[in-house]
């Protein structure tokens, strides 16, 4: 995803971070870059249509692995509706998809004939082609939405694209920082002047990548021998005009709305443009098309008209602004990096009069309100929809795809089990306690829906409520207790039992009596609210063993007899029936006898006359 060969090209540009540097702060994650790594772990559930709850598991253990390092707010952040200029792109991947479900399901049948490594063998080629199969559906979407209300994780859908949207949030200070593995963000940020860096290859250690244009522009300068960084930190110097440059290179090499042309990469890309700075900004791709061209590369027919698109969609991609409750373009025409040719159009896609028309609506007080002067409705923007259907989008209330309501898990108990950490057992207690009445799951919007784990929304069993650490630390100290009194007992039955003329022998005397004080001990910490000993008197028991056997043979009762008989747990796994009595246990046997040969008698030994 993103621009290809963006990241491995400015590999030497980037910084290496960690969340611990973002402490206290808000950071916006890209779900879906998410949401596809989650899927990668339970493909083959996914493809085979079965039920699983490991790609919700996997995001709430996200969240609460960058709350653990010290980030004060996840916001997640959902795409909405495509894109007509991503459709083509979209239908490739699909018929991707498709292609390797079937490729899969056909090594599964051909592993079951055969046997050892070759049928492993067949397994794993069958697994990594379901996990180049996993689609990401809109129940998944709602299911993982609904797991994000109860564990109280803010979320927000974008009207299109969740990178424009997040672009958005870090340009209104809503955020410090961006988590995705999408590089169009990078592009994003550039055109928007934002600052704020983008976090990559995010570790579950915490550790990641940061890419920024400040970042980019500082880096590249230390290369002086790299003839390509240098070039890199001309286009991310800031400047309106460089800026443009670099998105037409990151446009040129190839993204999500547009194919690059053959053998044109991110680095070749950026020698073309480079090579081309002196032209005007508008006429600066299609004078190096012509030279493509008249050169023997192969130039698609309508390649011009898809690049003018791609380039507009950096600029003015459509966002939503929660505080006017409306969509804006991400650049509005007061910015620095507005082009009047951009400008044009991404109005003219979507239906706006020019302010030369008869309706001027530049001095407009509605000029930004896109709802309001949007009239097309199939322009490459995407279609503005109604403020409330928006405003339902962006809580999560209503699928932007279908615009169907997003229904809510069962009404049943929240499931702890999957939100691991002390983060996480806190947002879902605070869950519990809130009323039945409904809510939304925006932003700021807090709700007490229940979710469901699995893809056909089954019922969750009840699970027990979460403990804070000071009733485990009781649930522990009375655990020792219990035990302890019951070796107490079982000791004192032993001794009760034991004929005052059995003799005993020393190790006998040792553990019994070490036995006796470390309960007594135990007995007086739990008493006093302290911690009972980590020595275990069954400890003694069990290092014993040699002398107990000892013992056994001369007393009436055997210990091992005694814990039989008084041990509550042996009574209720055994019946009275098959129990045997302990008069049968006590029957004296006879040792076995030994097997060893008998060594010969000695021969006598003749002295010689």
């Amino acid at each position: 995803m993103g621009v290809d060969g963006f990241l491995r090209t400015l590999s030497e540009a980037v910084d290496n971070t960690h969340l611990r540097q973002f402490a206290g702060q808000t950071l916006v994650v890209d779900a879906l870059s998410w949401l596809h790594k989650a899927c990668y772990g339970c493909a083959f559930e996914l493809s085979t249509g079965r039920n699983t709850d490991k790609y919700v598991q996997y995001m709430l253990r996200k969240v609460d692995m960058m709350r653990g390092c010290g980030v004060a707010k996840v916001v997640l952040v959902f795409d909405g509706q495509r894109l007509p200029l991503k459709s083509a792109t979209q239908e490739k991947r699909q018929s991707y998809k498709e292609e390797n479900r079937k490729r899969a399901l056909q090594a599964m049948a051909a592993s079951k004939r055969l046997q050892g490594a070759d049928r492993q063998d067949e397994m794993n080629k069958a697994y990594q082609l379901f996990q180049r199969s996993v689609s990401i559906t809109p129940e998944i979407i709602s299911t993982v939405m609904n797991a994000l209300r109860a564990a109280r994780v803010p979320f927000v859908v974008a009207p299109f694209e969740a990178d424009a949207q997040m672009v958005w949030m870090c340009k209104e200070g809503l955020a410090a920082g961006i988590v995705t593995e999408d590089s169009d963000v990078v592009v994003y940020c550039l055109t928007a002047d934002v600052s704020s860096p983008v976090l990559v290859k995010l570790e579950d250690n915490g550790s990641a990548q940061a890419v920024s244009r400040s970042i980019i522009h500082n880096n590249s300068a230390k290369a002086s021998s790299n003839a390509l960084l240098k070039k890199i930190h001309f286009l991310t110097s800031g400047e309106k005009e460089a800026t443009r440059m670099f998105v037409q290179v990151c446009v040129l090499a190839g993204c999500d709305f547009i194919d690059s042309l053959p053998n044109v990469g991110f680095a070749t890309a950026v020698k073309h443009i480079f090579n081309f700075r002196g032209a005007p900004a508008h006429l600066r791709v299609q004078r190096l098309v012509s030279k493509l061209s008249s050169s023997g590369t192969k130039i698609p027919s309508d390649f011009m008209q898809q690049f003018l698109k791609a380039e507009t969609i950096f600029f003015h991609h459509i966002v939503f602004n929660p505080k006017k409750r409306c969509c804006e373009f991400l650049i509005s025409e007061k910015h620095n990096n507005c082009f009047p040719d951009i400008l044009q159009r991404a109005k003219g896609s979507l239906g706006i009069p020019s302010p030369n028309e008869e309706v001027d609506l530049t001095s407009s007080a509605q000029q930004q309100d896109l709802h309001t002067v949007a009239t097309s409705t199939k322009g490459f923007l995407g279609q503005v929809r109604s403020r409330e259907i928006v405003e339902q989008i962006y809580k999560g209330e209503v699928c932007p795809r279908t615009l169907r309501d997003i229904p809510d898990g069962p009404k049943t108990s929240i499931q702890t089990a999957q939100y691991s950490g002390q983060a996480g057992h806190q947002a879902v207690n605070r869950a519990a306690e809130l009323p039945t009445s409904g809510g939304d799951g925006g932003l700021d919007g807090e709700t007490d829906e229940t979710f469901s784990t699995t893809v056909t929304r089954q019922a969750v069993k009840k699970l027990s409520p979460v403990m804070t650490a000071q009733q485990l630390e009781n649930k522990k100290r009375a655990q020792a207790h219990e035990r302890e009194t019951s070796l107490q007992s079982l000791v004192n039955i032993y001794r009760k039992n034991a004929p005052p003329s059995a003799p005993s022998t020393n190790g006998e005397q040792q553990w019994l009596t070490s036995a006796t004080r470390t309960t007594a001990a135990n007995q007086r910490k739990c008493a006093e609210g302290k911690t009972p000993s980590s020595v275990d008197p069954s400890a003694h028991i069990l290092s014993s063993t040699t002398t107990a056997v000892k013992v056994s043979k001369v007393t009436a009762t055997s210990l091992k007899d005694l814990v039989m008989k008084h041990s509550q747990s042996v009574q209720a796994s055994k019946s009275p029936e098959v129990q045997p009595s302990i008069a049968e246990k006590n029957v004296p046997q006879s040792a076995p006898e030994s097997r060893k040969r008998p060594r010969p008698a000695a021969k006598p030994v003749t002295k010689s006359a």
